[in-house]
């Protein structure tokens, strides 16, 4: 309802920051995933359509999560597209999460920790004395 709410209202960027909420919930609360891989899709082409890159990506970063998911890829958890210097910082961070996640669930504890002190570090550059949990 939110999202259709705000599209109604003309305010894109707060129906796909809506988008985001509901499809990281669905991803971490356990939402079948073919569901999700649908819903992913659409919304990406969504996002396509009114030219909205940034929030495309950060979508198909989660919809890359659920098809490893599935076992779609042998690197469970890699995520494309993920270089640094590729992102801004918020959506960078965030597909860092989603790294943690998958690293989590596929039992790649070492490799999850690695990333949260190497992430955790760069966090706290990027936003001095703010602390969300990374």
């Amino acid at each position: 309802d939110g999202y259709k709410t705000c599209m109604l209202h003309g305010d894109v960027q707060c129906a796909f920051n809506i988008i985001g909420v509901y499809i990281f919930n669905d991803l971490l609360s356990g939402k079948e995933l073919k569901h999700l891989v649908a819903d992913v899709h659409c919304y990406q082409t969504q996002m396509a359509a009114l030219k909205y890159d940034k929030f495309g990506f950060f979508i198909g970063l989660a919809g890359q999560a659920v098809l490893n998911l599935m076992g779609r890829t042998e690197q469970t958890t890699m995520l494309d597209g993920t270089d640094e210097n590729d992102l801004n910082r918020q959506v960078w961070h965030q597909a860092q999460f989603l790294k943690r996640f998958l690293c989590a669930h596929f039992g790649e504890y070492k490799a999850g920790v690695e990333n949260s002190i190497k992430v955790g570090k760069e966090w706290l550059k990027s936003y001095p004395g703010v602390y969300f949990g990374y």
